[in-house]
């Protein structure tokens, strides 16, 4: 059954949950669960910590165990619905129904197709309460496109002047944001994301290292590069190129693009362009389907964010404005503000002499 009325038991899953870093879960869901007695005591509480642990309900029924609960007399809160099939965990529903715990209330639905754990809960006899809560849906927003869409959570970077450029002249590159802008952008996107998204064009105009830098910690980050002929293995002393052990750099080029020896942990994606251009949706699909990347960030010039926002494919956009204005004689336009006529902003804050805002689409709500 549905219940729409807001529980505080079901909020406090989703608080219980937060306790996980979403860089061990990705790209599982952050999942709390609490176990109360007949007496409304909280005897269980839980979250799934990390990729391949245990889930929620694994730690909070096994807590209430511990206190001595009898589970035939509790009620299971948790804020995603039990998992009913064998992944890298065993399913959860089994779990609830060989501890005979009759009735559950969950805060979410889950969107894999794999799953029906209220289903299965109901025909054995569990009395169910579904009470949908945003909170629950906004915890896991990038779970919710993984699945619906199959492809990575895009969350795009871009910086511009005051007058809407993002480059002060064609073909060069000019640092638009401040540095306290730079350092915000390593330490809360790039550190959040499994892979970044760029094009060649701006590798060859940037020479940037694209990996995670803070302070005087580097960490390496997966790159993908829209590479249609393969031109950046021409180019074998760019910074890109740094040795990795941990990540990869994935050129995606046309299909009858000509074989070359790759460097090390550099790899060919083949896919056929349409007039020169990427199939972006297909191309984020691949990078679902092919390595599970939960969520990618794109950094690149406007001509790739216009395209990916054009087709729906940006999940938030993550802007960082600048006080000062550019000539636009010979400047480069960012992307039409148009584009963001669908957003809402979330985020919005003075970073150094930056403004910076983040703009959600909310494509992780159920249509």
């Amino acid at each position: 059954m549905e219940d729409s009325l807001g529980n505080p038991w079901l909020l406090e899953t989703i608080a219980l949950a937060k306790a996980a870093d979403p860089n061990a879960v990705r790209p599982n869901p952050r999942v709390g669960a609490l176990v109360l007695n007949a007496e409304d005591q909280v005897v269980g509480r839980g979250f799934h910590p990390a990729l391949g642990q245990s889930h929620a309900e694994v730690f909070a029924i096994r807590e209430a165990l511990h206190n001595g609960a009898q589970l035939e007399k509790c009620r299971l809160f948790v804020s995603l619905e039990p998992c009913s099939h064998v992944g890298r965990t065993p399913a959860c529903c089994q779990l609830i129904l060989e501890h005979k715990i009759p009735e559950v209330w969950v805060a979410s639905k889950d969107p894999n197709p794999k799953v029906n754990g209220l289903e299965l809960l109901q025909k054995n006899g569990v009395v169910v309460h579904y009470s949908p809560l945003k909170e629950a849906l906004e915890l896991n927003k990038e779970f919710w496109v993984n699945q619906i869409q199959q492809r990575p959570y895009v969350k795009l970077k871009m910086a511009e002047s005051s007058n809407g450029f993002v480059t002060a002249q064609e073909g060069k590159g000019t640092p638009i944001s401040c540095a306290d802008s730079r350092h915000h952008a390593h330490q809360h996107l790039r550190c959040r994301v499994d892979a970044i998204l760029t094009s060649a064009k701006t590798v060859l105009i940037d020479n940037p290292l694209l990996n995670i830098r803070l302070g005087q910690e580097s960490r390496e980050l997966s790159t993908v590069v829209i590479d249609r002929k393969g031109s950046l293995l021409k180019h074998p002393h760019l910074r890109l190129f740094y040795p990795r052990s941990q990540s990869r750099i994935l050129l995606v080029t046309d299909l009858n693009t000509e074989e070359a020896e790759l460097p090390p942990a550099v790899e060919i994606l083949r896919l056929a362009f349409v007039n020169g251009r990427a199939p972006l949706k297909e191309l984020l699909q691949a990078l679902w389907t092919r390595f599970e990347w939960a969520a990618l960030l794109v950094e690149s010039g406007p001509e790739l964010a216009q395209s990916l926002l054009s087709e729906n494919l940006v999940d938030e956009v993550h802007l960082y404005r600048s006080p000062r204005a550019v000539s636009p004689s010979i400047a480069v336009p960012n992307f039409s503000r148009n584009l963001l006529a669908p957003c809402q902003i979330i985020a919005s804050e003075q970073v150094g002499e930056d403004l910076y805002q983040c703009f959600d689409f909310q494509r992780y709500k159920p249509t």
